[in-house]
């Protein structure tokens, strides 16, 4: 990787999983990572690792105080995670509609937020 005068070089490790890499965090087998806050929040509460960082445009709600990466470091620093609920392509567009609804509906839902830090938001059914 180049190395510019005050930045540390990163690596990228590979991992069979986002929960072996949190695990290799917490065992300080690895320095620095990017887990999800559905994986990192539960040991940044119990203690086992230190939150430097959100990589969301906006601070999350669940933890205020943690700036983001735009504050704390890179101005021009945003990474948003994207989880989307997905069906077998020849699912019939009646079930497809029934999922969107419901899911649209269960979303707002705080319950969801807390959780697992994310915070969610719906969207419209794109054709696959």
């Amino acid at each position: 990787m180049s190395r510019q005068p005050g930045h540390q070089d990163i690596v990228h490790i590979p991992d069979k999983s986002a929960s072996e890499r949190v695990m290799s965090m917490v065992s300080e087998q690895t320095a620095l990572a990017f887990p999800a806050m559905q994986l990192g929040l539960p040991r940044v509460k119990a203690s086992k690792l230190r939150a430097l960082a959100v990589t969301g445009a906006n601070r999350n709600e669940l933890l205020p105080d943690l700036p983001t990466m735009r504050e704390a470091m890179d101005p021009g620093f945003v990474l948003e995670a994207w989880y989307g609920l997905l069906v077998p392509a020849g699912t019939a567009p009646e079930i497809i509609e029934k999922l969107n609804a419901k899911t649209v509906k269960t979303l707002p839902d705080p319950l969801h937020a807390s959780a697992g830090g994310a915070q969610p938001r719906g969207g419209r059914q794109h054709p696959g």
